[in-house]
């Protein structure tokens, strides 16, 4: 209801964002059907609204809702655990670029629990890494052509995943570097647990959930 009208005022890309979130939920729901109609109705709102004077990071980026959604979906029920973290590591990629931190946070922790049911795959997550974030993860004439058309400041957070992402272990094995997503995830959180409560001890509740994987879980 709220995306009908928000379309109905204009506002298309605020309309897209709802709906990926109602196809994230319909995936926890078990209603694979929907969860994929969502996502396409998603897409092609926001594939709509680009112009052609958007660089293709940014086009790529604004799809990240959209990738999460996706991920989850094949995460859930599918159970394709390798296609969903290609377009989890996609997504955070956007979240990134747009400086999103909900979204890189919710990204770390899909990427985590994709990654600690891969423990006996042979595949490496060097090579998937390695397939969407090249040695510069954005070129210098993308970061200065989207800081001058969309007002984008590379956050604190998002400098700090770059980061991180360069100084991961490529030859950690997955229970590592599931390990390793995990406490990025839970340090946002935590992060924004100590900035609305300063002084106070204590964590935030879904740094809980995510230390037993029941964060944005199936609920049937």
């Amino acid at each position: 209801m709220a995306a009908y009208y928000a379309s109905k005022i204009g506002l298309r890309l605020k309309a897209s964002h709802l709906l990926a979130n109602a196809s994230r939920a319909c995936c926890r729901l078990g209603d694979s059907d929907r969860a994929q109609k969502l996502a396409d109705v998603t897409e092609n709102i926001i594939k709509s609204q680009m112009k052609p004077t958007d660089v293709f990071s940014y086009q790529e980026a604004i799809l990240a809702e959209v990738n999460l959604a996706r991920g989850e979906r094949l995460l859930l029920i599918d159970g394709s655990l390798t296609e969903a973290l290609k377009l989890f590591l996609l997504s955070l990629k956007g979240a990134i670029y747009l400086g999103f931190t909900r979204l890189i946070a919710e990204n770390f922790y899909n990427i985590a629990r994709v990654c600690d049911r891969l423990r006996t795959s042979k595949l490496k997550f060097a090579m998937l890494l390695a397939k969407h974030f090249e040695k510069e993860l954005f070129s210098k004439e993308d970061l200065e052509l989207f800081d001058a058309t969309k007002g984008w400041e590379r956050t604190q957070v998002a400098t700090k995943t770059m980061k991180f992402l360069d100084n991961i272990d490529l030859d950690a094995d997955w229970e590592t570097i599931a390990n390793l997503f995990k406490a990025e995830a839970k340090s946002i959180w935590h992060q924004w647990y100590a900035e609305a409560n300063p002084g106070k001890e204590g964590n935030h509740p879904i740094e809980d959930a995510i230390d037993s994987y029941k964060f944005l879980c199936r609920l049937k």
